[in-house]
């Protein structure tokens, strides 16, 4: 009876040995392929100007996005889907533009007068992370507009219309609860490619 029983370990540690040595193999493949989408994801964004960076790594995927770096990659990005300037554009100039990145300071200006981004107490607030719902929310006011934002959460319209254009593909961001949480470079990177891609 041990015989068959050592037998039988050793067959189940055999090929358990096996499916391990065969899932770390597709994990590894499934990581790069992963990876090489969003390289061409973000070397599409270079070629473009929306991101100075041309690889993945240098992009920094996983760190939060300043309201300001992510106000250049829409307002750039907003020019290849045909963004129109709004009509009342004197409300955006903010008390705070000079906070922003040099470089970025006009494009915050720009941002507002497209409709994409908008203010809070007459500021721009450039050095604090954009969450998702922000995020989901201007790229949804690039492509279709501004949407009705007073009832329940203001981002619930543009996240429908996010949900039944394929906005959201690859991103795990629809559940509620990450609704107000911070964006990460790779979300708003994703968000755009959709957009122009769609």
């Amino acid at each position: 009876m041990k015989k068959y029983t050592l037998i039988i370990l050793w067959l189940f540690t055999l090929i358990s040995g096996v499916f391990a040595g065969d899932l770390e193999d597709m994990l590894n493949q499934s990581e790069k392929l992963l990876s090489s989408n969003w390289d061409t994801m973000i070397q599409s964004l270079h070629q473009k100007g929306i991101t100075i960076f041309d690889n993945l790594v240098d992009f920094m995927p996983n760190k939060n996005i300043r309201r300001d770096e992510a106000a250049k990659m829409f307002t750039i990005a907003s020019d290849f889907v045909g963004t129109k300037k709004e009509e009342n554009t004197s409300i955006c100039n903010f008390s705070d533009k000079h906070l922003a990145w040099s470089d970025l300071q006009d494009l915050l200006i720009t941002s507002c007068e497209k409709g994409l981004f908008q203010w809070s107490n007459g500021k721009f607030n450039p050095t604090g992370n954009i969450t998702n719902a922000q995020a989901v929310t201007v790229a949804g006011r690039m492509l279709y507009g501004k949407q009705d934002e007073s009832v329940g959460h203001y981002a619930t319209k543009y996240y429908q219309l996010a949900q039944e254009n394929w906005l959201l593909k690859n991103l795990s961001i629809s559940d509620t609860t990450k609704r107000d949480a911070t964006a990460t470079r790779q979300t708003v990177a994703t968000l755009i490619y959709n957009a122009l891609n769609k």
